[in-house]
């Protein structure tokens, strides 16, 4: 049975029971991957398919996301006013 604990929107964020509480899990299904960037599931789909969030990788039929790709992806995601051209301020010619 998992035990689940709630992410940054009051969505649940599944992990067996037998994991430590402190361990992310490194693959995380859609809802699970939506509650770890605090948007709904619906949001989600739609950053996948803008390309601003990664594609699941897919392990006999189960569709999950690399939690460490969706790191990625959310640190890749501009600063407001930040142009989405230049990621940091080394990159400045």
């Amino acid at each position: 049975m998992a035990r689940r604990e709630a992410g940054s929107n009051g969505e649940a964020i599944g992990r067996p029971s037998r994991l430590s509480p402190s361990l992310l899990p490194f693959a995380v299904a859609r809802e699970d991957a939506a509650a770890l960037l605090g948007v709904s599931a619906s949001h989600f789909d739609s950053l996948v398919t803008e390309g601003l969030m990664p594609q699941p990788r897919e392990l006999r039929g189960r569709v999950l996301w690399d939690t460490e790709e969706l790191r990625e992806a959310w640190r890749a995601v501009p600063r407001r006013g930040q142009s989405a051209g230049r990621t940091n301020t080394w990159d400045a010619p």
